[in-house]
């Protein structure tokens, strides 16, 4: 069996679309682990970046930062109501990683 050109395409289309979803649910899910918690847990909230979404997704970096992009007015505001900051995801070594407490299956 062989495949033609045309087949490639497709097939690199549909993991790229699959990648892309995936990221999304991802995002998604992190928002939606944020809004669950109530304001006096704030330290448990996560800053949905590049680090966060490797831990959740296996994916090029290229891919989530263009989905981040895509998405960065939700997720800028997502953040100011949360008040989180890039740093916040520092939470020490003996603290659960998100992909631990973060709910997603990819």
């Amino acid at each position: 069996m062989s495949f033609s050109e045309e087949d490639f395409i497709i097939v690199r289309w549909l993991v790229v679309a699959f990648t892309e979803t995936t990221i999304n649910k991802a995002i998604d899910a992190i928002i939606k682990f944020n809004n669950s918690l109530p304001d006096d847990r704030q330290k448990e909230k996560w800053f949905i970046g590049i680090s966060a979404l490797k831990r959740l997704v296996t994916s090029n970096q290229n891919v989530i930062q263009r989905i981040l992009n895509e998405r960065a007015d939700e997720i800028a505001k997502h953040h100011t109501h949360h008040q989180l900051t890039e740093k916040h995801n520092s939470k020490g070594q003996f603290a659960p990683k998100i992909n631990e407490v973060v709910a997603f299956k990819g």
